[in-house]
């Protein structure tokens, strides 16, 4: 079998996301077992590319990040490629109780030498990005992560000799993660104008039915946003609400002429509206559960619980339609493409996860 280890170098914006329209790769380098490590610029691709095609197993440490910027820049996998990540296989070689290992964690854990941390300690840590550390610099440092995944690549073979149920369980988690890396780079088209006015829409309704609330008390205006305010609204209490009154003003230093205030404390009693579940009391004294179980369960009134849960549902769905623009903003990613992460070595009990944003928890 022809082994190719792989691994590149990339500008550092949001942790070298191959998605954000910013980033850019800068170096690449590639193994073949028994032959010599090449690392260079971007003049490399054409061999790598050959590497590739003639290769019959691709090795890499999160080997799904370097697929994802090489696919970026036009290499082409072919489809029968089989793929050896070796922190997947660490992993689960560790019990699946390590999220995310490093690779110097697994260095570490077979004895061999670290990576070099000049670039981590002198650059990356202090604002410098990639392009602007010497090249020479750079290529050391790929060439030392492609030997140091070689050494591990070879030493966990020997390890699943050992285990051969759970190589087993391995191969097939390398398969799926070719179907994650399309499903990355694919994505999810979103758009964003349809839902920043369906956001508006939301919380237009929102207002709404916080003004139908507040009809339920008098001379304040609760934050529905507050688990206590909303437990003092069910169940009853006292409500403190602290306000600043201004009490003269600075006559010397550096805020002189400026306003001085004093913090006032106002205290509004609510009434009962709901008797409290049994054992739904919080360690906070007075306040009881708000969750949605417990407001299900309540009594009498039902057009405030309704109200209640059709808030939260409300306020749920803009959130969700908010926050996605607001990480395609935040990850440079164009505009009405999603490319979330899905994840192979964070889940314990080995199920898969996913992340900014959660695809799995969409209905």
């Amino acid at each position: 079998m022809t082994t190719l280890v792989l691994d590149v170098e990339t500008t550092t914006f949001e942790k070298g996301n191959p998605f954000a329209q910013r980033n850019k790769l800068m170096y690449v380098g590639a193994y073949r077992e028994g032959s010599i490590i090449r690392a260079g610029t971007l003049d490399l691709l054409p061999y790598v590319q050959h590497e590739i095609i003639s290769a019959s197993r691709l090795v890499g440490f999160n080997l799904k990040f370097d697929l994802h910027w090489l696919r970026r820049y036009g290499i082409v996998i072919p489809s029968n490629s089989r793929v050896w990540d070796l922190q997947l296989a660490h992993f689960l070689l560790r019990g699946q109780k390590t999220i995310y290992p490093s690779l110097n964690d697994t260095l570490e854990f077979y004895g061999f030498p670290p990576k070099d941390p000049t670039i981590e300690r002198d650059y990356w840590s202090k604002g410098i990005d990639t392009p602007d550390i010497p090249p020479e610099l750079m290529l050391k440092y790929l060439t030392r992560d492609l030997e140091a995944t070689m050494e591990v690549y070879q030493a966990q073979q020997d390890e699943f000799k050992q285990l051969p149920q759970l190589y087993k369980l391995f191969q097939l988690q390398c398969d799926d993660l070719l179907v994650l890396e399309e499903m990355e780079w694919n994505g999810l088209w979103f758009d964003q104008i349809t839902a920043q006015s369906k956001a508006e829409e939301l919380l237009d309704e929102i207002k709404n039915i916080e003004q139908e609330l507040n009809g339920y008390i008098s001379n304040v205006s609760l934050n529905w946003n507050s688990t206590d305010h909303l437990s003092l609204f069910l169940y009853g209490g006292i409500l403190k609400l602290e306000r600043r009154e201004v009490v003269g003003v600075y006559k010397t230093g550096a805020k002189v002429g400026e306003p001085r205030y004093r913090i006032i404390e106002d205290e509004f009693p609510l009434p009962r509206l709901f008797e409290p579940i049994p054992r739904s009391e919080l360690k906070k004294e007075g306040y009881y559960s708000t969750d949605e179980s417990i407001l299900r369960q309540l009594k009498g009134r039902k057009a405030v619980i309704d109200l209640l849960l059709r808030r939260s549902e409300l306020t749920k769905l803009s959130e969700t339609l908010v926050g996605l623009s607001n990480i395609v903003r935040k990850k440079d990613w164009p505009d009405g493409e999603l490319h979330g992460q899905f994840n192979q070595c964070v889940a314990q009990t080995g199920r898969l996860s996913a992340s900014q944003p959660n695809q799995q928890n969409w209905d």
